[in-house]
């Protein structure tokens, strides 16, 4: 039954590796490698041998660990942090692979755009229209997004998004800010909407991301 179990691991473990991974790539890495040497025990991939721990997961050597997470992560359809860590921990010998798929998921561009959060289906309730522009607004929050996806940003900087949205005209501001305070969300609404469109007599206030919003209604009769 060992055997067996074993057999089957390492059919699964082919299989994954040959769909997602550059073998080429992986076997020249090794071959560079000062830590891997003839002793090393190997597993065989089509037409490269390469090298494995005493677990029988294949060794991906430092210099190409994030290029090869990369890869795994878009060519597995840019599957969330954990199903991805539970995917490649069973086949791939990484050194702190949870940190550094966590630090991957959350740079991915693609996952920040496309991320989706759940929601109650159904008639909405209250109103989302208005009769006059500039008569109600809509603001919502975007991120955290690295600034690495700006010009000039630095790659571990995190940033967020201000959404403003005029209900009746559909005109959108988005603001970038370091701070979703009520004080920061006061200086983005007085010093980039309201200058440029004037005051808007109601905001609707989005729930996506929790923010300290209790005092804005307060803060904007004042401004």
């Amino acid at each position: 039954m060992l055997s067996r179990c074993l057999v089957l691991k390492t059919t699964k473990q082919k299989c994954l590796t040959e769909k997602i991974l550059n073998l080429e790539a992986i076997s020249e890495a090794q071959a560079k490698s000062a830590n891997i040497n003839h002793n090393t025990p190997s597993i065989t991939i089509g037409k490269f041998k390469l090298a494995t721990d005493d677990q029988n997961k294949i060794i991906i050597p430092p210099e190409i660990e994030t290029s090869t997470l990369i890869k795994c992560h878009r060519r597995l359809g840019h599957t969330g942090r954990s199903k991805l860590f539970n995917t490649l921990n069973k086949t791939l010998d990484i050194k702190g692979l949870r940190e550094k798929i966590n630090k991957i998921t959350e740079n991915c561009k693609q996952c920040q755009m496309e991320k989706n959060l759940p929601s109650k289906q159904g008639k909405l309730s209250g109103s989302i229209s208005a009769e006059t522009p500039f008569q109600k607004l809509a603001i919502d929050l975007y991120g955290p997004i690295s600034e690495r996806h700006f010009k000039g940003g630095e790659d571990n900087n995190k940033i967020m998004l201000l959404v403003i949205v005029d209900v009746y005209s559909r005109i959108t501001d988005i603001i970038p800010t370091t701070s979703i305070s009520t004080r920061a969300m006061q200086k983005c609404l007085t010093q980039k909407w309201f200058k440029k469109y004037g005051k808007t007599r109601r905001n609707n206030i989005g729930s996506r991301k929790t923010i300290h919003c209790s005092g804005i209604p307060k803060i904007l009769a004042e401004s």
